[in-house]
């Protein structure tokens, strides 16, 4: 069996979409379209968030990055920092390294190390950043299979025992998951979507 690999914001679109043909939009997307930094549209912004923790930078870093940014991002960069700097707002925030992640299943091989690992208030948390909240809104019930994926990952190490967190930038909410809190239920349907996904890439035409 030929192994499939993507990223977790790849596979997080597909689970969050919810129409058939919207799904099958998705995988054709993934499985013929090559990745390019030049069309990945919160690279930049992503990549310094967590070099605002990792290097120690001050949070007004993050407002350089807007005036770098191109006219088309940067009233979404502008408000998205905004909201960015809402949530670490009077909060104690260490950086850790996080552990190279990944979840498999039955060929599908999904790459799921968070971008971020950080202290907060004496706290860790495993953090992957959600940015596309105008275009596919983030509630609970979306974040339930990305939640439990990034629970049940496999790591290089264990990462202190932290909080699993999903971090709708945007919004400024946390979803959290703790190994508790992967029932068989929710197991049973990140496979479920994991297997429609195997389904629609392998009737794709080649």
């Amino acid at each position: 069996m030929d192994k499939i690999p993507i990223s977790f914001t790849q596979f997080m679109e597909f689970t969050t979409k919810q129409s058939g043909p919207a799904k099958v939009s998705t995988v054709r997307r993934v499985k013929y379209s090559e990745y390019s930094p030049a069309t990945d549209y919160w690279r930049d912004l992503r990549l310094a968030i967590r070099e605002v923790h990792e290097k120690n930078y001050s949070i007004d870093y993050l407002d350089h990055i807007v005036q770098k940014a191109n006219d088309k991002k940067k009233a979404n960069y502008a408000d998205t920092v905004e909201q960015y700097k809402k949530f670490i707002k009077n909060k104690h925030i260490e950086w850790f390294q996080p552990a190279d992640a990944h979840w498999s299943f039955n060929g599908l091989f999904i790459r799921s190390t968070p971008e971020l690992g950080l202290f907060i208030d004496g706290k860790p948390h495993l953090l992957k950043l959600y940015f596309k909240e105008r275009s596919e809104k983030l509630d609970k019930r979306k974040a339930a299979s990305p939640l439990t994926l990034m629970t049940t990952s496999e790591r290089a190490h264990n990462d202190q025992q932290a909080s699993i967190s999903l971090l709708n930038v945007m919004k400024c909410r946390v979803f959290e998951s703790t190994p508790n809190d992967v029932t068989s239920d929710r197991l049973l349907s990140l496979q479920g979507e994991a297997a429609h996904f195997i389904q629609i890439w392998n009737s794709l035409e080649s």
